[in-house]
């Protein structure tokens, strides 16, 4: 009987503490990481409050777990490619060990789908310092088209060679004057998404002088959502810049006349 009577006890000391842990909060001041599953939303929450009463949007930098106290920021870490992002912590998931993402969180994270990311919660010491967002490659889209116009203008900036200069001298007695081909322009692709309640929320936090610009273009069942700026590479630049940390998944295009 005593040792029956000693073996409950125990098992029921072991649950009261399992219980105890499992309901304590993460302290908004607790700097240890921990290791979670990364997921994102489905896109059926665009446009919906979030626990703390903001409206979801799959390009803002939010996140959600089940017991991170709302309001609260986190650093969340790809140990893989180690890029970091700041998320804000606005609703509530269903389940522990995971953290609900955004796509734009996940596209700055470099993860397809799901995968493993190390979450440190941000104490108050940091938060005047914190700004949600990428901590790493702030703009990787408007970097990757700078480093392309800068490769692509030294390749036309090399001088050629004297056997090559002769060649081109003797082509130009030889071949008619040609109009010269007028210089590429472009529009941006913001995105393409499946409805187009899910697109005008998309384009809803651009900037208000871009509305003039802006266009929806159906293609097949989704609605591409374009800017019709009609710019060379280098004038899309410090545009791009400005919108790559909203809109990662924005991309260039041919220009086309816009559609009335």
């Amino acid at each position: 009987m005593p040792k029956r009577l000693i073996a409950i006890t125990i098992i029921m000391v072991n649950f009261c503490t399992l219980t105890a842990l499992l309901a304590q909060k993460f302290s908004i001041n607790d700097n240890a990481v921990y290791t979670m599953k990364a997921t994102y939303y489905h896109d059926r929450f665009v446009g919906r409050k979030t626990a703390n009463g903001e409206i979801f949007s799959h390009d803002k930098f939010t996140c959600a777990h089940k017991r991170i106290t709302l309001g609260a920021y986190v650093e969340v870490t790809n140990p893989k490619t180690h890029d970091q992002v700041i998320l804000k912590v606005n609703d509530r998931c269903p389940y522990d060990g995971i953290l609900d993402m955004t796509r734009t969180a996940m596209s700055a994270l470099g993860i397809n789908g799901t995968g493993r990311v190390q979450v440190r919660i941000l104490g108050s010491e940091m938060l005047a310092s914190a700004t949600v967002g990428p901590t790493r490659n702030a703009s990787p889209t408007a970097a990757r088209l700078q480093k392309e116009i800068q490769n692509s203008s030294k390749k036309i900036d090399k001088k050629p060679s004297k056997k090559r200069q002769q060649k081109a001298k003797k082509q130009a007695k030889t071949t008619p004057a040609v109009t010269p081909a007028p210089t590429q322009k472009y529009d941006i692709l913001l995105c393409i998404e499946r409805s187009q309640r899910s697109a005008e929320l998309h384009a809803s936090i651009l900037p208000p002088h871009y509305a003039s610009k802006l266009e929806y273009v159906p293609a097949g069942n989704r609605i591409q959502v374009i800017l019709r700026l009609n710019m060379t590479q280098s004038q899309l630049v410090p545009i791009i810049d400005e919108l790559s940390s909203s809109h990662p998944r924005l991309t260039l295009v041919k220009h086309s006349p816009q559609q009335r």
